[in-house]
């Protein structure tokens, strides 16, 4: 027996600014019929830009979700319809005013779980403190973190797991392209 549902309905039960919710009805291999609860997302980016000491941008931002402050790297949700390269570029600027070129961002890797999925970028080019300017309202500041200081504040709490796991991913991307060559 082949182990899929096959889908026979929708019903969609909420469309958010960020989520939708919907009820599908599937028939199991065994030809019974049940319901599954599906939360569509657009999915995010999230951008690693380095010094050129090889040290990472990180911000402080309140993440209601949490309730609290957390220290994070530029990440944020897409729009919809939105290229991930163009959300790359929008919120590098929007949390910290660095503008950048398309052509100046690489892709690490990305996340396809589910329905959701997240696209890590590089920026190619080192970004000194000054040219940093902090948005009102998205960003409380900026600090730049060498790997293993980013690795004690993920191991302390003080960035969480999600977060973490994305810039273990970013970190292992930028290890098996022997990056950030640019920077030197």
């Amino acid at each position: 027996m082949e182990l899929k549902e096959t889908f026979v309905s929708r019903q969609e039960i909420f469309h958010g600014r960020i989520v939708d919710l919907r009820v599908d009805t599937v028939r199991l291999p065994n030809g019974h019929l049940t319901t599954r609860e599906v939360i569509d997302h657009p999915g995010g980016v999230a951008v690693v830009a380095i010094d050129e000491n090889d040290n990472v941008l990180t911000v402080k931002q309140y993440r209601y979700a949490f309730q609290t402050v957390l220290e994070e790297i530029p990440a944020g949700k897409l729009e919809r319809g939105e290229d991930p390269a163009a959300a790359a570029r929008r919120e590098l600027y929007e949390e910290t005013g660095i503008q950048a070129e398309p052509e100046e961002f690489e892709l690490l890797d990305s996340d396809r779980e589910r329905n959701i999925f997240y696209d890590h970028y590089c920026l190619l080019r080192c970004i000194p403190l000054k040219s940093i300017v902090l948005q009102p309202g998205e960003t409380d500041s900026v600090m730049w973190a060498s790997f293993g200081k980013v690795d004690w504040m993920i191991r302390m709490g003080k960035i969480c797991k999600v977060i973490g796991h994305q810039f273990y991913r970013q970190e292992k991307a930028l290890r098996l392209r022997n990056m950030p060559k640019f920077c030197r």
